[in-house]
């Protein structure tokens, strides 16, 4: 149950944040990002660039789970504060 609270919860976090995430201000933000990021790898050799991809998929992964726990708190928090209760 907890699993699928979770699965539920990333959803919503996902479609609330599309509209930021499609913004030119984001769209922006992300393109200067990739254009150093390839940068930087065009200076690389084979093994320095699988090293890099590694570890931008590492951030990647890292930000987006407390993205999502900071997204589920936040929801358990207002429902509690609803509810008058304590949600854990």
């Amino acid at each position: 149950m907890q699993k699928q609270v979770t699965v539920a919860l990333q959803t919503v976090c996902d479609l609330s944040m599309q509209d930021y995430v499609e913004s030119e201000q984001s769209v922006d933000e992300q393109n200067k990002i990739a254009d150093k990021i390839a940068e930087l790898r065009d200076s690389l050799n084979p093994q320095q660039k699988q090293l890099l991809n590694q570890l931008l998929d590492d951030i990647n992964n890292s930000d987006s789970r407390f993205s999502y726990e900071v997204f589920t708190q936040g929801v358990l928090f207002g429902m509690s504060l609803i509810t008058n209760t304590t949600v854990a």
